[in-house]
């Protein structure tokens, strides 16, 4: 939860994170170890309870999974051919 900032930022923060996690040099730890994330973000509405929000953000977290990993799905995503944010976020 990030209280305070727009969605477009909230996002674009989450991708820059995306991405320094999967370029990070992790040889050290193992020549072979590749790391990324993925990532749900539930989008508050105001009908929405903590209860909600989190059961909406780990449904994401699994259609990442699904559709490639190493992505960030929202409640406005659709899945995208590249790992990232989908097309409509």
């Amino acid at each position: 939860m990030h209280l305070g900032a727009s969605v477009h930022d909230v996002l674009a923060r989450l991708e820059r994170l995306r991405v320094r996690v999967q370029s990070q040099d992790w040889r050290d730890v193992d020549p072979a170890l590749t790391v990324t994330i993925s990532i749900g973000v539930a989008i508050a509405a105001a009908a929405d309870t903590q209860a909600s929000l989190l059961t909406r953000a780990d449904e994401h977290l699994y259609r990442a999974k699904q559709w490639g990993r190493n992505r960030i799905v929202t409640d406005l995503s659709d899945p995208g051919p590249t790992p990232g944010l989908g097309p409509n976020g």
